[in-house]
């Protein structure tokens, strides 16, 4: 059969696109079942309706499945839902080719499958997690999909699920066709490219999908496999940096190191990025991805105080966020940075006075280590942990189809920190500007940090008493 897959728009004019590895490995499944597939990302098109208009008229497809990789940009500051875009694509793809079955798929399509379905009317069928051996198998039962697991279809128009299947042993997947698709616009931003390791993760933050989505237990690719692919990455495509999208890169240890001593062995000197957990951040892991050619260490504590990180289920503590601070500062020539949530569950203001000299000290003394600090609200999913949370505590009723944009962000620190944020990170570049810039006043990190961090303390004192009237 002839396939066409199109990516639905998933980033925002700020953000830079990203390379549609979900949709690649549903491509390169199709072809290894001999249909013949064609790939378009309207992500990388100024005028994309035109060049779908242009592609099915020319390649007339028999079956089109679309790829729905984000719901919303996720960012409480730059939000902007992808939902009705997608919609529209559907309707216009059908316009286009009204006899051909449109099936969607991707991670934000299978968290939001079914009410996704009732408001895309237009959509045949929709593939729930992973699709390399889901869509295949529907594509040859097209006259009675109900006898293929991990379906949502429309029998007498009305949606329905077939049920979840088992998912797929990774250990035994393919290498993705990166030939499919014009590598152009990907390779033309820096660690857009994702390569992938192993899908699943072991954690429970109540937040997160990844379990979820992948499942709960790691499942490897052999690292030899992974190494081929970036060997192939850079011998054909001259790729210079990549990303790592497995939930958590550095762990198991002892995998990550035949990772990362293979790309030593192959000498494939490529940049690359991935997300850490600190917990697990060793010297030894620390000198070998800095060697292996890290860019820049990304780490997401998502909070700092014990009783957020408890609320949070992040299984790591505030000493263990400070050894890896402390690891960063004294290690040369590494970038580093820290995500967190601001107002999360189980914070109070005293916390995010402490996250903000946290923030400020990171700054101040690592300087050039430290290109930026991510925040973010807590956005809420539907199935996670901190939806049954906002709800149980009122924050959010049960009808709420979190299609819009829902975050975690109760009173009274809702009113205090959109004032408390800014400043701080004002504070910091003034401080920074004076200290490092005129180095009049102190001659080097150590001492400033010496300075600082005696005035916290009474700071705190002071707030944990202004904190308990609210």
């Amino acid at each position: 059969m002839r396939i066409l897959l199109v990516q639905s728009k998933g980033v925002s004019k700020t953000e830079d696109v990203v390379f549609p590895l979900g949709l690649i490995y549903v491509g390169t499944a199709l072809l290894n079942h001999k249909h013949d597939v064609r790939v378009f990302d309207t992500n990388t098109s100024t005028e994309p309706m035109t060049a779908i208009k242009k592609l099915v008229r020319d390649f007339e497809p028999e079956a089109i499945g679309v790829g729905l990789r984000n719901i919303d940009t996720c960012s409480y500051y730059d939000f902007q839902s992808f939902v009705d875009p997608f919609v529209r694509l559907v309707s216009e793809l059908k316009a286009m080719s009204p006899k051909a079955p449109i099936v969607a798929g991707g991670p934000a399509f299978s968290i939001y499958a079914r009410p996704l379905m009732e408001r895309a009317k237009d959509l045949d069928y929709g593939v729930y997690l992973e699709g390399e051996e889901t869509f295949p198998e529907l594509l040859e039962n097209l006259d009675r999909p109900e006898s293929v697991k991990g379906i949502y279809y429309r029998p007498n128009g009305k949606v329905s699920f077939t049920g979840g299947r088992q998912l797929l042993d990774y250990s035994r997947s393919f290498t993705p066709r990166r030939d499919i698709i014009d590598m152009t616009p990907y390779l033309k931003n820096p660690f857009s490219i994702g390569v992938q390791t192993k899908r699943g993760c072991p954690f429970r933050c109540v937040y997160c999908n990844y379990p979820l989505l992948q499942g709960g237990e790691f499942r490897f690719r052999p690292a030899r496999d992974v190494l081929d692919e970036l060997e192939t990455l850079k011998n054909t495509y001259g790729l210079k940096d990549f990303f790592f999208v497995d939930s958590i890169f550095n762990m198991p240890k002892e995998f990550t190191r035949e990772v990362l001593e293979g790309m030593l062995s192959r000498g494939l000197d490529l940049k690359w990025r991935g997300f850490d957990n600190l917990k697990y951040y060793d010297a030894e892991y620390i000198n070998l991805a800095k060697e292996s050619g890290c860019d820049c260490f990304e780490m997401s504590p998502d909070g700092l105080s014990g009783s957020s990180l408890d609320v949070l289920q992040k299984d790591m503590t505030t000493a263990e966020i400070e050894r890896a601070y402390s690891m960063m500062k004294h290690t040369d020539d590494i970038r580093f940075c820290f995500n967190f949530f601001i107002n999360a569950p189980g914070e109070s203001l005293s916390n995010m006075v402490r996250l903000a000299y946290f923030m400020m000290r990171s700054r101040l003394i690592l300087r050039k280590k430290v290109p930026y600090h991510r925040l973010n609200y807590v956005r809420i999913y539907p199935h996670s942990p901190v939806q049954a949370l906002a709800i149980k505590k009122g924050y959010l009723t049960r009808d709420n189809d979190l299609f819009g944009p829902v975050f975690y962000n109760p009173p009274p620190l809702k009113y205090i920190l959109p004032v408390l944020m800014p400043v701080s990170g004002t504070v910091a570049s003034a401080i920074d500007w004076t200290f490092f810039k005129s180095r009049k006043l102190f001659k080097s990190g150590r001492k400033i940090e010496k300075r600082l961090v005696s005035w916290p303390a009474r700071t705190l004192n002071a707030v944990k008493g202004l904190a308990h009237l609210f």
